[in-house]
């Protein structure tokens, strides 16, 4: 490249994370990185860098007015977070080694996967390597908002198996390193000493690749073994390369493939020495099996080396018209295309590989990557910027319906008395007999600035939902069934919530189950989790539907509801929104949800079950136990409740478990998820097969609402034939289980739920061969609080019952976690205690 880059200005400060740069250890990533740490703030007079570096990698950066070196040890690494991130005032995380590290750095995010190798190849890999891509390059390409690859090839298979947008996707080629330049042909001297230091051979190939299983060397000496045999030419060849552990050694390979006086292993060499052996080879000879890009294809070719190039998966992309290739599984075709080249070096050849060099550019890479940086910033608008300063958003309300006059005025009148002073709410009626149309049109007259509606047939509640979002011009958009209702002040809330958290796209909050009857009595609490995690969405829908709301900025990447689907539509939405979204748990009551026998959830419950099945399938590609185990104890016992607490029978499971296989049988990378579900499930039952028989035991009690935390006494009486676990059950969820291994009391301490109305929490106690002879519910003592999963989150609340004026609180840090975790308590925004953990205790 000659002169300076192209330069335009925007001010955007990019974060990136570089613990795992390795300075000469991890090849081509580290050219890549430092490229583009030189180039980025040359070409936007603007950007400015903070590198995140180690102690091991920092000083080969150089700090600048452009450029921040941050040097982190181990835990300061371990301990990034959105907050820690949010002091360094960043527009965006950047990523370029492989995963996304922190998951949620609360910005915008992008990570650089270069390739999938191990999903085509995974016997190339141990199995310790093979568990740690699974587990982070799936996470990191759904998390961020932009993955980086460097080929159309890498591309389309990020894409197929992660099941990410592909607008998500962005493939930017790479460039050779400045030092392949063509002028080091014209230096003799330099080529005469490299000759003589190394002892090569006068006519060589030349293939610069580590001794990994997909760089196909077996191939390559086989095919030299043809050659001479059916071409009569005797050649040399050069390796260069390291010596990988756990692979077979160079020495031995050579040996066994009986070319100990044909080939050259010079083992690793410095990047300096590279641009010589290029240039006085007879050709680059390029067996892999597997490449994201290829970088030694394009340091060929700008060395004016002839290239013989396999065939498979990224490397045509490179080499275009300009490479001679044949399939890397046939010795005799790389034969062929090795004589083909070996009568001398072929001028066409090396002028097309010139011409082809030319499209690959460092600038136009790091130019390239800018544009992805901007463009996910883009898509982030603030809040106070969609409204008039000091005006609220405008929040649009869709609700589509059919034959619903029995409950509609109910949800008008939830969302039109908000009092939210700037509303859009769009009714979409599919046609109504039953007096619908009347009370909407009389609604209307009530709120003609409000309230809009249409009455007509159509598609289902996906196709009326997406004709709402077609129609509304909110900045925060959110749908509510016409059975269901929301909460006084919900609007109010949401609107806070995205303005005081810029950075999420989504918002949900709790909600409750409600009656059919005219008082909406609530007859239980949704299980909603409070912090979203796209990876266990698979086990359960924990998102209630009308406690969701979103940014424009959603519906206008294109989102819209699969009409395919015509019961769990939201579960589908919610898992493509995951993967590129970010959602953010609002802790209030926010909508309640309708449940009567009418209504599909509860009407259609067999049909819900098959088709969450092929949901889940099509987006995880596997179907987990919860939902079998669900779908089992339906099916056999009958059960139709959403707070079912009845224990599931043994034969039931065994259904479960027969299913699971059935529905995961085809898809073999989902097998070890599989086996790690069903071990424990397995293990219980042949108890559970003996205890069928048996007579239970329950026990029910009830404990004070305002109670945090309850001691359950339980005494096992002497005349117990047996011995069996006692289980403590709450609305359908099982709190704790008392391990007894003879006659006595046995006491548990358990943390209760967070509970939205007033009735005392009703408990029981079930076992299958025990008599619970006694059992208590003790006041919590005013020393003790419990979080409420037993887990402090980054930022969690503590409940405390009216009237307590003094609380003692204490803190387990587990063994193995790093001390220097500090914790402050606030109340009403002012600091009260802080308090930092220096060891595990």
């Amino acid at each position: 490249m000659a002169g300076r880059p192209e330069t335009f200005c925007s001010d955007m400060r990019i974060g990136i994370h570089l613990q795992a740069l390795r300075p000469g250890k991890i090849g081509g990533h580290e050219d890549y990185v430092r490229q583009l740490v030189r180039l980025l703030p040359q070409i936007d007079c603007d950007v400015h860098l903070t590198l995140f570096c180690a102690a091991y990698n920092a000083s080969s950066f150089v700090g600048s007015p452009s450029v921040d070196v941050q040097v982190l040890n181990d835990r300061e690494f371990a301990a990034l977070d959105a907050g820690s991130l949010s002091r360094h005032q960043l527009d965006v995380w950047f990523c370029p080694l492989l995963v996304l590290e922190p998951l949620d750095p609360g910005l915008p995010a992008v990570v650089n996967i270069p390739d999938l190798q191990h999903e085509t190849f995974p016997g190339f890999f141990s199995e310790r390597i093979l568990d740690w891509r699974n587990e982070h390059y799936p996470r990191s390409a759904r998390r961020a908002e932009a993955v980086l690859t460097q080929s159309a090839f890498s591309r389309n298979q990020i894409i197929e198996v992660f099941q990410v947008p592909p607008s998500k996707v962005h493939a930017i080629h790479l460039d050779a390193a400045p030092e392949f330049s063509t002028d080091v042909a014209a230096a003799g001297g330099y080529l005469r000493d490299l000759k003589l230091r190394h002892e090569l051979p006068d006519d060589y190939l030349f293939y610069p690749a580590n001794n990994w299983p997909h760089k196909n060397h077996k191939v390559l000496f086989e095919a030299l073994r043809l050659v001479e045999l059916q071409h009569n030419l005797s050649l040399h060849i050069v390796l260069t390369g390291a010596e990988v552990e756990d692979e077979e050694p160079w020495e031995s390979v050579i040996r066994a493939a009986g070319l100990q006086d044909r080939v050259r292993y010079l083992g690793y060499l410095r990047i300096e020495e590279l641009p010589g052996l290029y240039a006085m080879s007879r050709a680059l000879v390029f067996p892999s099996m597997f490449e994201g890009f290829g970088m030694p294809i394009v340091e060929a070719m700008r060395m004016g080396c002839p290239v013989v190039c396999s065939n498979a998966t990224g490397l045509p992309e490179v080499g275009g018209d300009a490479a001679l290739y044949f399939d890397p599984e046939r010795p005799d075709e790389l034969a062929a295309a090795i004589a083909a080249v070996a009568s001398g070096k072929d001028g066409e050849m090396v002028a097309a590989g010139y011409r082809r060099a030319q499209c690959f550019s460092w600038e136009r890479t790091a130019k390239s990557t800018l544009e992805v940086f901007r463009s996910i910033t883009a898509r982030r608008p603030a809040l106070t910027e969609l409204s008039a300063p000091g005006s609220p958003p405008l929040i649009s309300i869709i609700t589509p319906s059919l034959q619903q006059g029995r409950f509609i005025e109910r949800t008008l009148k939830s969302v039109l008395e908000q009092g939210y002073p700037r509303l859009e709410y769009w009714v979409i009626d599919g046609g109504s007999t039953d007096g619908t149309v009347e009370t909407l049109e009389r609604y209307r007259q009530l709120y003609p600035r409000a309230l809009r509606y249409v009455s007509e047939p159509d598609g289902g509640q996906a196709d009326a939902v997406n004709k709402g979002l077609e129609r509304v011009r909110g900045d925060i958009i959110g749908w509510l069934n016409s059975d269901d209702t929301y909460e006084p002040g919900s609007l109010a809330a949401v609107a806070r919530a995205f303005e005081e958290h810029p950075a999420c796209d989504l918002v949900y909050g709790r909600a409750r189950y409600i009656s059919d009857s005219d008082t909406d009595e609530p007859i239980g609490s949704y299980p909603t989790r409070p912090r979203f995690n796209w990876d266990t969405l698979v086990h359960e829908c924990y998102i209630c539907q009308p406690t969701v709301f979103w940014r424009r900025s959603v519906t206008d990447s294109g989102y819209r509801l699969d009409e395919g689907l015509n019961l769990c539509m939201d579960y589908d939405y919610w898992i493509r929104l995951g993967r590129r979204f970010r959602f953010h748990f609002l802790d209030e009551h926010l909508a309640n949800s309708r449940v009567y026998p009418e209504n599909k959830t509860l009407s259609q419950r067999r049909f819900v079950f098959e088709e969450s099945f092929r949901v889940v399938k099509a987006h995880y590609g596997w179907v987990p136990w919860s939902w079998t185990i669900g779908r089992a104890h339906y099916r056999r016992d009958g059960e139709r409740s959403l707070l079912n607490i009845r224990p599931v029978a043994p034969l039931t499971y065994l259904w479960a478990c027969l299913s699971l296989v059935r529905h995961n049988w085809s898809t073999p990378r989902s097998w070890p998820r599989i086996a790690r579900e069903m071990r424990p499930v397995l293990a219980q039952l042949p108890g559970r097969f003996r205890r069928r028989l048996q007579p239970s035991a329950r026990h029910t009690l009830e404990v004070p609402a305002s109670c945090l935390v309850v001691e359950i006494c339980v005494e096992v009486t002497s005349g117990a034939r047996s011995l069996s676990p006692v289980d403590v059950w709450w609305a359908g969820y099982r709190l704790a289980r008392f391990s007894v291994n003879g006659p006595g009391q046995y006491t548990r301490r358990l943390s209760l739920p967070q509970k939205d109305d007033t009735r005392p929490y009703r408990l029981t106690l079930h076992s299958d061969l025990l008599r619970v002879g006694a059992a208590r519910a003790l006041t919590p003592r005013p020393w003790e609080v419990v979080a409420e999963d037993g887990w402090l989150e980054q930022r969690d609340t503590m409940r405390l019952p009216p009237g307590w004026r003094v609380v003692e609180m204490s803190f387990m840090l587990p063994t193995g976690t790093a001390g220097g975790i500090q914790l402050t308590f606030s109340y009403r925004g002012r600091t009260v205690e802080e308090w930092t953990f220096d060891r595990p205790g």
